[in-house]
Formats: structure tokens, sequence, C-alpha cells
């Protein structure tokens, strides 16, 4: 798959196991960072080129399929990439407050869908047991 190596559209990508994958950043690509469940969508698809660095963290999600009838080996073609943080040694799910926001926004939500916008607890009943 000589002439896919020279695209230079075409990176290696290792994965947390150790596996190298040949990762084609496909033209309809998006990125975006990492975001807490009660936070709007953070878009990063511009900033991809400086993002991407050796030993950066990223969960890319794309097809995985054969580079073509003469060849052996495979491509993944990524379709979507979502950065944990802006940096190699920089996560957002380990700031101060990350984990209390993402169990309030849980919380919050299960209210809502459960009471809606005005709680009345007046016929609100439940039974909790060891069985649960």
């Amino acid at each position: 798959c000589s002439t896919w190596q020279e695209q230079t559209y075409c990176r290696g990508l290792t994965t947390s196991d150790g596996r190298t994958f040949r990762v084609i950043l496909g033209v309809n690509l998006f990125a975006k960072m990492i975001i807490n469940l009660n936070e709007p969508y953070r878009d990063c698809t511009g900033q991809i080129g400086m993002l991407l660095k050796e030993g950066q963290m990223v969960f890319v999600y794309g097809i995985y399929y054969p580079c073509g009838k003469d060849c052996d080996d495979y491509l993944f073609e990524a379709k979507s990439m979502i950065f944990p943080g802006k940096d190699n040694d920089s996560f957002r799910f380990e700031e101060e407050n990350w984990w209390p926001e993402q169990a309030r926004s849980i919380a919050n939500f299960f209210i809502k869908a459960q009471f809606g916008d005005d709680i009345n607890y007046e016929n609100y009943r439940t039974t909790i047991s060891l069985t649960g």
C-alpha cells in the first residue's frame, strides 16, 4: 500500500496496547474536546494539526477496511476524534470539579426526567429494599 503511505494525510496511530495502524484523516473528519454532560459542544476541528502530536491521547472513531485488491494490509479512516485535553499530560477529567459536575449533571437529568420542571413530592412514593 505504498501509495497510501506517500499521502500527507496518512498518519501512524499507536493504540494503548502498542499496536500501530495507518490512519487516514478523512475529508469529512471532525474533532471535539471531551465535555462534561452539562457543557456545550467544544469543536476543535480547525486545531487537529496542532493537537495531534507524539504521545497525545485521542479517541478516534472511523472505518477499518482493506486498502486495495492487490494489498494484504488494512487502513483506518478517521471520521471523528475526541481529545481528552490540549496537551499530552493534561486531561479534562482530571480537572478539580470534573467528577462532581458529572454527578450533578446526571442527578439533575434524572430529577428532571422524573418530575419535569416543577417537583411535586405529594404523590411521589418509592420502595427501597435490599434487592433494589
